[in-house]
């Protein structure tokens, strides 16, 4: 199965339950077959594909259960080189936070949400609106779209950190109000 066998992720990828992680009981950081012909079922890897010998500046991502039973995500930046035969980390990092996914290259770990405050960015080009809220209180979180008379345009429920929404409604500003647990992200927002 592919789940059982990581893969090469970018900068800024999410880590966190959305990942296929691996059932096993062994976790395997990297993986190289060596006998010909047998690398065609792990096409996702990226790591040992005849068509890319060697790739830099990729990420490993981890998940780790602490002493009491809570998740971690974490990743490894890493190159493979020599077509598989080297594995040279340079850095890694995870979240200190249980439960909160972090995103590939990034450092920065769980800020404490005050109630109201969720940290994030909304913003539009042409009718689509972009939100991006990967620290919030809770997995899930709402999504509302208003219009200026106060009319609900939008409503959904997610748990993707990040999402792209395609509006078809006349051009005009309208409002975007994100909700987790407590707290609350919004902005006026113009759709074209």
């Amino acid at each position: 199965m592919l789940d059982f066998f990581p893969f090469a992720i970018s900068w800024n990828n999410s880590v966190d339950t959305g990942l296929p992680w691996q059932t096993s009981p062994l976790q395997f950081l990297a993986w190289k077959t060596w006998t010909e012909n047998y690398d065609a079922h792990c096409f996702l890897c990226y790591w040992n594909q005849d068509k890319q010998p060697e790739v830099l500046d990729h990420f490993l991502a981890i998940r780790f259960i602490d002493t009491e039973s809570k998740n971690h995500y974490g990743w490894i930046r890493c190159d493979v080189k020599e077509d598989g035969g080297l594995l040279v980390i340079k850095d890694y990092a995870y979240e200190k936070e249980p439960d909160y996914l972090i995103l590939a290259g990034s450092k920065t770990t769980f800020q404490e949400i005050k109630p109201g405050n969720i940290k994030g960015e909304i913003y539009t080009s042409g009718n689509t609106v972009y939100i991006s809220v990967p620290r919030r209180p809770t997995m899930e979180f709402s999504i509302t779209i208003y219009n200026l008379t106060g009319q609900i345009i939008y409503s959904a429920q997610s748990e993707n950190p990040f999402i792209e929404i395609h509006l078809d409604v006349p051009h005009g500003i309208y409002v975007v109000v994100v909700n987790s647990g407590n707290a609350k992200l919004s902005k006026k927002v113009l759709i074209e």
